[in-house]
């Protein structure tokens, strides 16, 4: 009986090696000349005028031509200055900005889509700042292999604060299995702060985001292209066009964070991404119940022991590898606290999650 948390993990442990294999596997993309494709840069703002000078300065920078892309600003019933930094904001880029017909990120999105001139859309978030080589790899990326949704690269900005550097850790772990599904012809996540896509993939799979559903514009995206069958998706292994983002302030704002990501699971409809959600589930209450019973006698450590050993080495393999690709390899030495609170954390915002529910009943 003490060995049945171990053999509940072997599926998660099975498939998160089958995912470290193909990342491994993956070659870092070397940009080729630009084809300049006109692309459409899509930011959805909500109260944004603290950091959208920063990423307009950066997009300004960008080393893709100015004359073939343009970005339009989805300002999401802003009450503070954003609509008007944007419109005031003079660079040499084409610049515009288009109000929300409903509300939401998703239905902002939307609103820009319908104004896009570019073949290629791209979306970002205006608390990020994009590298120079940014949207040159991106292009170059779409124009080499016309995928009609890419996949781009985020890592969590380096912080001085343990919950912030957990999350870093976290997200991370997160970008592994992205990257890794992805190249295996599965992918499962995708991070709107750097996506790109197809307007044409845009439009035909615009009833597939769950408008009824708040926040996952990338994740349902995803899902309903995948579910499609016919469109190509594509991680983008490329370090310059990563993009950093900040981690949330707390313990607090970062369980209340991950609650909103998990409560949209329960409407995900892709098979392999239920399968994936379903055993990593059962690999984290498992670790977590043999652990509680270390109270209950000494024989359960044996049981934990293995399972920390099979389970905790493709997830420190994963971690090292996109710590290295992201440039952040002080992070890996985090990974002894993360395994042992990762489990509980997890517990804990399914937790509340639960409670958000049945308050809402």
């Amino acid at each position: 009986m003490v060995w049945i948390p171990v053999l509940a993990s072997v599926p998660y442990i099975l498939i998160l090696s089958w995912i470290l294999y193909r990342l491994l596997k993956t070659e870092a993309y070397k940009p080729e000349p630009p084809g300049n494709t006109f692309v459409t840069i899509i930011t959805a703002c909500k109260n944004e005028e603290k950091n959208l000078p920063l990423f307009l300065e950066a997009i300004s920078r960008q080393d893709y031509p100015a004359s073939a892309f343009e970005i339009i600003i989805a300002d999401d019933n802003s009450t503070d200055k954003t609509a008007a930094i944007a419109a005031d904001f003079r660079s040499g880029i084409r610049i515009s900005v288009v109000s929300n017909k409903g509300r939401g990120k998703k239905s902002a999105i939307r609103s820009a889509a319908e104004k896009a001139s570019g073949e290629l859309i791209v979306t970002a978030d205006a608390d990020t700042v994009p590298g120079k080589s940014w949207l040159s790899s991106i292009e170059s990326f779409y124009h080499s292999s016309k995928p009609s949704l890419i996949i781009g690269p985020v890592y969590i900005k380096a912080a001085s604060g343990f919950w912030q550097r957990f999350q870093a850790v976290e997200f991370l772990a997160l970008q592994g299995v992205t990257a890794g599904a992805a190249a295996a012809g599965s992918a499962v996540m995708c991070n709107g702060a750097n996506l790109a896509f197809t307007r044409k993939a845009y439009i035909e799979n615009a009833a597939g985001i769950r408008p009824e559903v708040a926040g996952g514009d990338d994740v349902f995206l995803l899902h309903s292209m995948k579910k499609s069958g016919n469109t190509a998706i594509r991680w983008l292994e490329s370090p310059d066009a990563a993009v950093p983002t900040l981690p949330v302030e707390g313990a607090r704002s970062m369980l209340d964070q991950r609650s909103r990501w998990i409560g949209k699971s329960i409407y995900y409809n892709d098979a392999f991404t239920i399968v994936l959600g379903l055993t990593t589930f059962a690999a984290i209450l498992s670790q977590a119940t043999l652990t509680l019973s270390l109270a209950a006698g000494s024989r359960f450590i044996l049981p934990l022991a293995v399972l920390i050993v099979l389970k905790s080495l493709p997830e420190f393999l994963l971690i090292r590898n996109r710590a290295k690709f992201y440039r952040q390899p002080a992070f890996p030495l985090l990974f002894i606290p993360f395994l042992i609170l990762y489990p509980f954390y997890v517990l804990a915002v399914i937790m509340i999650t639960l409670f958000r529910a049945l308050k809402e009943v």
